[in-house]
């Protein structure tokens, strides 16, 4: 077999695990065709790690987007909390003015019952 039909048939079947036998001949035949392989595999695992690596950057960079959205709805969260809490306390305070209202009202009238400035 020429050096170019090696080429052609390792190009054609090195995927299929039939062939397996064909192929780790012309592997042996062929140098040129041994050093392309391995070349192949480390092109290869160097594309596994890239993949790899894309892959735990997307996972980190989704989970630190899920803590900033979580910390903006617990700001969001403790806002509306707050809000909650100042409406009672305002509400609190108006009670209290509206009572004090009404006692200094009756008090002005017991004084004025009574004559007393």
């Amino acid at each position: 077999m020429a050096p170019i039909e090696r080429w052609a048939v390792f190009f054609r079947y090195s995927q299929e695990s039939e062939r397996r036998g064909l192929i780790n001949e012309i592997l042996d035949q062929e140098e040129g065709i041994q050093m392309a392989t391995e070349e192949l595999l480390l092109i290869s695992e160097d594309e596994n790690r890239r993949f790899q690596l894309e892959h735990e950057l997307k996972n980190f960079l989704d989970i630190k987007c899920g803590m900033v959205d979580a910390r903006w709805e617990g700001y969001k969260q403790a806002k509306e909390e707050d809000a909650g809490i100042i409406q009672e306390k305002d509400a609190a305070i108006q009670e209290r003015d509206t009572a004090l209202q009404e006692k200094d009202r009756e008090i002005a009238e017991l004084r004025a019952k009574l004559g007393r400035p």
